[in-house]
């Protein structure tokens, strides 16, 4: 059975709520939250993006080898 999207955005807000008082008790009773930064995992989040490996072609010698 499928929940209408307004019971869906009802769940979601209650949980929503849920949350919210819980943090508050969190705070009330003397406990600190530490907020964290972004730290991505990996450098292409995309799937689209893909690394693609280039291939350096070596510089060719002028006049000969050196040595």
């Amino acid at each position: 059975m499928r929940r209408s999207s307004s019971a869906a955005a009802s769940a979601a807000h209650l949980t929503s709520q849920r949350i919210a008082a819980d943090v508050a008790a969190f705070k009330k009773s003397g406990g600190r939250i530490e907020v964290l930064g972004n730290t991505p995992l990996r450098p292409y989040t995309s799937r689209s993006t893909t690394r693609k490996a280039t291939k350096v072609a070596p510089k060719a010698a002028k006049g000969g080898a050196k040595g």
